[in-house]
């Protein structure tokens, strides 16, 4: 094999190592947040690019992060009569004070 023929294996090969480095640099950022697959994605079509985006998305909260977050929000809150600090309307007792006396309310 001459290096005319050669040549443009090498090229194809480091391209194909290169995508396949960024997919996975990228699929490791991605993947604390559960999202390694579109990470890898991301790196593996979109090389340096694609790691720049999913290093901005790695800061981004999932839409499990943001359903939780909503839904404990839009419980309702009361104050407690010790410590004045909001908990759940529906608590047993503070989670600051440990006041065991907002059972008796109900």
């Amino acid at each position: 094999m001459d290096f005319a023929t050669a040549f443009p294996l090498i090229v194809y090969g480091l391209i194909a190592l290169s995508c396949l480095i960024c997919g996975v640099v990228g699929g490791t950022l991605l993947e604390p947040s559960g999202r390694g697959v579109a990470g890898f994605l991301y790196g593996f079509f979109f090389g340096p690019f694609g790691i720049l985006i999913a290093a901005i998305l790695r800061g981004q909260p999932t839409t499990d992060e943001i359903e939780r977050a909503t839904r404990r929000a839009s419980r309702p809150m009361r104050t407690c009569s010790d410590c004045a600090e909001s908990i759940y309307a529906d608590a047993r007792i503070c989670r600051y004070c440990g006041n065991p006396a907002l059972a008796a309310r109900r």
